[in-house]
C-alpha cells in the first residue's frame, strides 16, 4: 500500500477525467496484480470494514471509508476484507475487481456531471476501449480475444466454402447451348443473368459476414 496520498483531483474536461480515471484504473490494477501479496495481508478480516480506493497519483490505499456523509466522491465496496478468508483467493479478487470497476466509472461520471450528451459519449468510449479490471484479473481479455480470431477464422473459411457451393450449383445452369435462332439474344441475357447471380452471391455473402455466421 502506498499511503499519504490524496485521493481528490479535480478534472474538468474530457481529458483530465479519462486521465484521472485511468491512473485509479492503474493503482487499483498494481494493488490486484503486482502487489496483491500486500494488498491480502493489508485486508484483513479482523479489521474493521475496508475499501479499496485507487488514486489520483496511480497508487493504491485501503482504508476506512470517508466518514462524511454524503461523501465527497462516491465510495468504492465496503468491507472487501470480511470474504478474504470466506472463498478462494481468485474469486475474492474477482469479486473486488468487479466492484473497483463499477467505483471507477462512478467517479468518471461524477466528474463528468456537467459534460455535455458528446463529451459523455466520447468519455465513456474512451474508457470502454480498455480492458476492466474483471478481464484482465480473471483472464477473460485474452480468452475473447482468442474466441474472436477462431470466430473469425472459421466465418472465413464457411463464407468461402458456401460461395463456393453456390456458384458451382448455378453455373450448369448459366453454361446450357442454346440452339434457337436468337443464340446471341439469348447468350446476352444468360451473360446479364450470370453477373445478375453472381452480385446476388456476394449480397449473400457480405449478410452472412454481418450475421457472424459459422
Amino acid at each position: 500500500m502506498e499511503g499519504g496520498a490524496v485521493a481528490f483531483s479535480n478534472p474538468r474536461t474530457v481529458k483530465d477525467v479519462f486521465k484521472d480515471f485511468k491512473n485509479r484504473r492503474a493503482g487499483i490494477l498494481k494493488a490486484l496484480t503486482n502487489d496483491v501479496e500486500t494488498f491480502t495481508r493489508i485486508c484483513d478480516p479482523e479489521k474493521e470494514n475496508l475499501c479499496l480506493y485507487g488514486l489520483p497519483n496511480g497508487s493504491w490505499e485501503v482504508n476506512l471509508p470517508a466518514e462524511e456523509v454524503p461523501s465527497e466522491l462516491p465510495e468504492p465496496a465496503l468491507g472487501i476484507n470480511f470474504a478474504r478468508d470466506g472463498m478462494q483467493r481468485k474469486d475474492w479478487l474477482s469479486l473486488v475487481a468487479v466492484h473497483s470497476d463499477a467505483w471507477l466509472f462512478a467517479v468518471a461520471f461524477y466528474y463528468g456531471a456537467r459534460f455535455d450528451k458528446n463529451e459523455r459519449e466520447h468519455l465513456f468510449n474512451m474508457m470502454n476501449d480498455l480492458p476492466t479490471l474483471f478481464d484482465i484479473v480473471t483472464g477473460r481479455k485474452l480468452v475473447k480475444e482468442k474466441a474472436s480470431a477462431n470466430s473469425g477464422n472459421k466465418t472465413k473459411s464457411t463464407v468461402k466454402v458456401l460461395k463456393f457451393r453456390l456458384l458451382k450449383w448455378l453455373n450448369p445452369l448459366l453454361q446450357k447451348k442454346s440452339h434457337s435462332r436468337r443464340k446471341m439474344t439469348r447468350m446476352r441475357m444468360r451473360m446479364r443473368t450470370k453477373s445478375m447471380v453472381i452480385l446476388f452471391v456476394e449480397v449473400v455473402v457480405a449478410n452472412i459476414q454481418l450475421m457472424g455466421f459459422g
